[in-house]
């Protein structure tokens, strides 16, 4: 019993990625492109405030370094790599 109550989302785990394969596979390409787009503006706008403005607790604008450079650039250039897939997937010309 207490295997069950330690790893009860071993049970779920085979039927939530079924679910989420099924609704990956229903979403149409001009959804995609929105999610994309949507996606890339939050990968990039997030990071950029949060290197500008880190400092909560002090009322003034500060610069914010996280232990190593991935902590913003990553992101970013996640953000980036979406705009880019969202552009490659809105100029996809439909199969004839």
């Amino acid at each position: 019993m207490r295997f069950l109550a330690n790893y009860w989302w071993l049970l779920i785990l085979p039927f939530a990625i079924f679910v989420w394969i099924r609704s990956v596979r229903a979403t149409s390409g001009s959804q995609w492109v929105w999610i994309l787009r949507l996606a890339g503006l939050l990968l990039l706008v997030v990071p950029g405030v949060w290197l500008v403005t880190g400092d909560v607790e002090n009322r003034y604008v500060s610069i914010h370094m996280g232990p190593s450079w991935t902590t913003a650039i990553a992101p970013m250039l996640f953000g980036v790599f979406a705009f880019l897939l969202a552009h490659r997937l809105a100029t996809k010309r439909p199969p004839a």
